[in-house]
């Protein structure tokens, strides 16, 4: 090969002596290239070539890095919690769940992605619990009423949101914003009371129902924001000095007293309300992956002494998880935009799992 292009070289020469050095020696060049791409060892060093049809996305070089593998091959990514899954997430549902002395154990709170646990009057709280339709679950409950500010974080997510009534605000807040919802005072079939329980904390909603109640309403999957999650779990030294395996929270009532434990075997926070491990009806301890303390201020609307809990804007918070727990800053632009979470400028990578958010206005304390 190299041959024939000096035998060309040489003809050019004799043929157009006028052809300067610089053109010649382009020439040369360029039939050196062509020699080498025409050459079969070139192909066989391992190189891809892109083909008509090809998909680009599917498009790689080989490379001596071993493929990332996944437990699930066939599996999901879960946007809410960053867990892989064999069910695809479905739709995102939003449920009110009792925490009164007289509306414990919960029912189905154990299962739920996202718990948010909220003041209401009379110095008590109250939970925001997100599932998505994906999940096999019997009953939740007992379903209570809607509060304005639960509706900033369903807003989040455009799920539905299940609830028994609620305060004037949060029924006008519902229809103008026009809030997918289901309420028990108007869908009172759907839901069911158990007799076992005093009354208002009776009444409860299997999942099922609320499955169905989605389909027939035909409506479309949302889209939202997600948080970012970690790939693993980091390495934790349980005899390490500036660990945070303790949270306690003080609502005001012993009842509603708050504590999480750092449970190492696990690497989860498993919590306790009133001095005791939580659980649910089925007796399943509660425990969160993460848990995040968002500091909010709140005031009292009307003579019932209802809250206003500002969630729209920014403030501090405590973000913890791997038995550590830091400080961060919380920003939400408005009521539709997901609540984001910072550590020195920064948008925070959480654990993967499920979280508890606690929401603590200027009544409440924590210590961890």
């Amino acid at each position: 090969m190299l041959k024939n292009i000096k035998k060309i070289f040489l003809a050019i020469k004799e043929k157009w002596p006028q052809l300067s050095l610089g053109v010649l020696a382009l020439f040369l060049f360029l039939a050196l290239i062509i020699a080498i791409a025409l050459s079969s060892s070139f192909f066989n060093e391992g190189i891809n070539v892109f083909k008509p049809g090809d998909n680009i996305l599917n498009f790689q070089r080989d490379t001596k890095e071993e493929p990332k593998e996944y437990k699930c091959e066939d599996c999901s990514i879960n946007p809410l919690t960053g867990k892989e899954q064999e069910e695809e997430f479905a739709f995102p549902v939003a449920v009110v769940i009792d925490n009164h002395i007289d509306a414990r154990p919960p029912a189905g709170i154990s299962q739920a992605h996202i718990v948010y646990e909220l003041p209401v009057e009379g110095a008590i709280t109250r939970y925001l619990a997100i599932y998505d339709t994906s999940q096999d679950i019997d009953e939740i409950g007992p379903v209570r009423s809607a509060r304005p500010y639960m509706l900033d974080y369903v807003q989040e997510l455009s799920s539905l949101f299940v609830h028994v009534g609620g305060s004037p605000q949060a029924l006008v807040d519902i229809a103008k914003n026009n809030i997918f919802d289901l309420n028990e005072f108007y869908n009172g079939s759907i839901f069911t009371r158990n007799e076992n329980r005093p009354k208002p904390h009776h009444i409860f909603i299997d999942f099922d129902n609320i499955k169905d109640y989605i389909e027939k309403q035909n409506k479309k999957d949302p889209t939202f924001f997600s948080w970012n999650f970690k790939e693993d779990v980091s390495d934790i030294d349980s005899e390490s000095d500036d660990l945070n395996t303790n949270i306690n929270i003080d609502f005001g009532p012993e009842a509603y007293e708050v504590e999480w434990v750092y449970d190492f075997e696990n690497n989860t926070y498993l919590r306790y309300l009133n001095n005791k491990v939580h659980v649910d009806d089925k007796n399943v301890d509660i425990k969160a992956n993460n848990v995040i303390i968002q500091r909010v201020t709140s005031r009292v609307l009307d003579e019932k002494l209802r809250l206003r809990l500002d969630v729209i804007g920014e403030g501090e918070a405590v973000l913890c998880f791997e038995a550590k727990c830091k400080e961060a800053t919380w920003e939400k632009d408005s009521a539709k935009a997901r609540t984001r979470y910072y550590i020195d400028g920064k948008e925070v990578n959480f654990s993967i799992g499920n979280f508890w958010i606690e929401v603590l206005d200027q009544n409440a304390s924590l210590d961890y």
